[in-house]
């Protein structure tokens, strides 16, 4: 029924991009996650820490990147 209506032109067809485009995406979604499970990774150590009474100080030896923060 769908085939009908695009072939008549009242449906447009569903856009896919190209493969490097979809690669993009796929690798900038991947990146994003990453980041992301960095940044918890560093809270949960950071929540762990502190509950054991272990405050992590601006000048401490750990250093977590600006980004998790």
């Amino acid at each position: 029924m769908a085939g009908k209506f695009t072939e008549n032109g009242m449906l447009r067809p569903s856009f896919v991009p190209p493969a490097p485009g979809r690669r993009l995406h796929d690798y900038t979604r991947l990146r994003v996650d990453l980041t992301g499970g960095r940044a918890r990774y560093w809270r949960q150590l950071e929540k762990l820490l502190e509950d054991a009474l272990i405050k992590l100080l601006e000048d401490a030896l750990i250093k977590v990147p600006a980004v998790a923060r």
